[in-house]
C-alpha cells in the first residue's frame, strides 16, 4: 500500500517539474509584465513610460541582466534612470509563466 503512494508522489513531482520547464517565462513575457505593472514599454534598449494622456516619457535603461539558463525558472533584472535622474531597479524570478518580484527599488518614480 505504501509503495503506490510513493510512486504517485514521484509522478506528481515529475509532472510539476516538467510543467515548470515548459512554462518558464521569456524576456518578451517580462516586457509584457513590465508594461502591465509599471507602464514601461521597452523595444531593445529603448524604453519609455506611457501615460494616460497618450504621451510617452523616455527613460534610460542603464542595466539589464537575464539568466534564463536555469531549467525551471529565470531571473531578470532591469535598471532604469528616469528623466528626473532617479534610479529604479526591478528584479524578478519567473516561474510557471508568472513573475515574482524580488527587488523593487524606487518604483514610485515610474
Amino acid at each position: 500500500m505504501k509503495n503506490w503512494k510513493i510512486k504517485l508522489l514521484y509522478i506528481c513531482l515529475f509532472v510539476l517539474l516538467m510543467t515548470a520547464a515548459l512554462y518558464r517565462p521569456s524576456n518578451e513575457d517580462f516586457n509584457a509584465w513590465l508594461s502591465t505593472n509599471f507602464n514601461v514599454v521597452c523595444h531593445g534598449s529603448n524604453c519609455y513610460q506611457e501615460e494616460m494622456s497618450e504621451r510617452s516619457i523616455p527613460i534610460l535603461q542603464t542595466g539589464s541582466f537575464e539568466k534564463s539558463g536555469y531549467l525551471f525558472f529565470s531571473t531578470i533584472q532591469r535598471n532604469f534612470e528616469t528623466s528626473e535622474g532617479k534610479h529604479v531597479i526591478i528584479k524578478v524570478i519567473g516561474i510557471y509563466g508568472r513573475f515574482i518580484p524580488i527587488v523593487e527599488e524606487n518604483t514610485q518614480y515610474l
